[in-house]
């Protein structure tokens, strides 16, 4: 038997793993929701992980809140080792599923793919007997980020559920997810004043110093920089430089902005997204070849990455 569920594959730019499949599941329903993922509601920390020393771009509570308006959650633990059979039921009920894994043991195209143990929220799009196949929706690592639908054999599945490292139940207290839309879709309206408040409260998130102060992290910071900070550099920030782009070409077309404003902020993308290169380029050498990394000049490109960002938000306060 093969069943896939329905799903338009969101692939403007690479948010992180739930803000995608959120809104890749919504746009088959409703092409507005593209514009939800354009908006800036992200702040910069440190976490979820002790060993992470560049800022986080986590999403806020808006995403959830758009995303719960069009489909009702559950939460579940398991209540026997029948993966295979949950994910059949649940996709033929027609619900959408995420299961926590274990990266590690999951899709070859993944970062972390025989490189790293992370517990991670997969959502199965669809299943196939006769190639004893899943179709999950992740994101692929290249020169850039992409996300889509990769296959998955069956075998793979008890392992990345059942791994010692998979810590899924540990921080969402659930083992697996279910979403079922509430009847009609709503559209997403694009909210100009909640745009603007985003980008004061990103702007009061920068003001402090500890994201671009790399000493607060100890002497031996530079010795201790692990694979998923490249990723997460690369991943998060470059991405959302985008993401933001598209934020601004859709205010200027909208007349919210100039395009004059329009053409600086992106201006100043595009000067993160170089300085971003320069540091995934140092990141991704150290690893290769052990050799220490230029810690100051790292820190002296970081700088500027905050920087720019400050004074984009900046450049059209007086809208944004």
């Amino acid at each position: 038997m093969r069943n896939r569920i329905n799903i338009c594959v969101f692939d403007d730019f690479f948010a992180d793993c739930m803000i995608n499949a959120m809104i890749s599941m919504t746009l088959f329903y409703d092409e507005s929701y593209r514009l939800a993922a354009y908006m800036n509601g992200y702040e910069p920390h440190f976490g979820p992980y002790d060993d992470q020393y560049f800022p986080y771009l986590g999403y806020v509570e808006e995403y959830i809140n758009v995303f719960e308006r069009c489909f009702e959650y559950q939460g579940f633990l398991y209540q026997d080792d029948d993966y295979l059979g949950l994910v059949k039921k649940s996709i033929n009920d027609g619900y959408y599923l995420q299961l926590g894994v274990d990266l590690f043991y999951w899709h070859e195209t993944g970062s972390a793919y025989q490189k790293e143990h992370l517990a991670h929220p997969s959502l199965i799009v669809g299943y196939d007997d006769a190639l004893s196949t899943l179709y999950v929706l992740e994101d692929s690592l290249g020169s850039m980020v992409s996300y889509g639908i990769c296959e998955v054999p069956y075998g793979r599945l008890h392992q990345a559920i059942a791994s010692k490292e998979n810590n899924f139940r540990e921080f969402m207290g659930e083992d697996y997810h279910l979403w079922k839309r509430k009847g009609e879709v709503p559209s997403f309206t694009m909210d100009y004043e909640k745009v603007k408040q985003n980008a004061r409260d990103i702007l009061d998130n920068l003001s402090n110093d500890k994201f671009t102060n790399f000493s607060m992290h100890g002497d031996d910071f530079s010795d201790r920089l692990v694979p998923n900070e490249y990723i997460k550099v690369h991943t998060r920030y470059e991405n959302r430089c985008i993401a933001n782009k598209l934020l601004f070409k859709e205010l200027f077309q909208r007349g919210c902005i100039s395009q004059k404003q329009c053409d600086t902020m992106t201006e100043c993308c595009q000067n993160m997204m170089e300085d971003i290169g320069r540091v995934k380029y140092n990141l991704l050498r150290q690893q290769k070849t052990r050799r220490k990394l230029n810690l100051e000049f790292i820190e002296k490109l970081w700088k500027n990455i905050i920087q720019t960002e400050i004074e984009m938000w900046k450049i059209g306060r007086a809208n944004v």
